[in-house]
């Protein structure tokens, strides 16, 4: 008598990983990450509440309003314009979680189109290229930082798919 044994394959399905909140309350840079991310979506929320002055008002600009100190009328001076750098803060944290967002968002969709990582890299290069052209419409500091950390991001994924560390 010949005992055959019947071998099943189960379709692999990928969970979400369980506890992640947990795990992520448990280590204390994602704990900061995380508190950080809270604040800056308070500011962007209650921006018209939290901001002293409104940076999108024109004002009368004299020599003595141009790149005051820091003081209790401005806590964090003024620029240029005359205008309270506080407040353009405050306001420019909307700006940032757009374009984080959005990338990510891009990121997230384009990334299961793209399998090469060659299509990958020029991704992150045509991204980057893309950034430096819209750099009249936002500053070039948050576009320099959007573009390399996609491309990063890009480069890291590509090296992760081949089974090696992202070094």
């Amino acid at each position: 008598m010949t005992a055959v044994a019947e071998v099943t394959t189960r379709p692999t399905v990928i969970a979400p990983p369980r506890g992640a909140f947990r795990t992520l309350l448990r280590h204390p840079v994602g704990l900061t990450g995380l508190i950080m991310l809270g604040l800056t979506f308070g500011m962007a929320i209650f921006a018209p509440i939290l901001a002293p002055y409104d940076p999108y008002e024109t004002v009368p600009v004299t020599i003595e309003d141009i790149y005051q100190p820091p003081s209790v009328e401005h806590p964090l001076g003024t620029d240029d314009g005359g205008k309270d750098v506080l407040s353009q803060l405050i306001y420019g944290a909307r700006v940032s979680l757009l374009v984080g967002f959005t990338a990510a968002a891009i990121a997230i969709v384009i990334y299961p189109i793209l399998r090469r990582s060659s299509q990958r890299l020029a991704l992150g290069y045509v991204v980057a290229m893309t950034a430096w052209g819209y750099q009249s419409l936002v500053p070039v500091y948050i576009l320099l930082g959007a573009g390399a950390a996609l491309s990063l991001f890009v480069i890291a994924a590509a090296r992760a798919e081949k089974g090696g560390p992202p070094s």
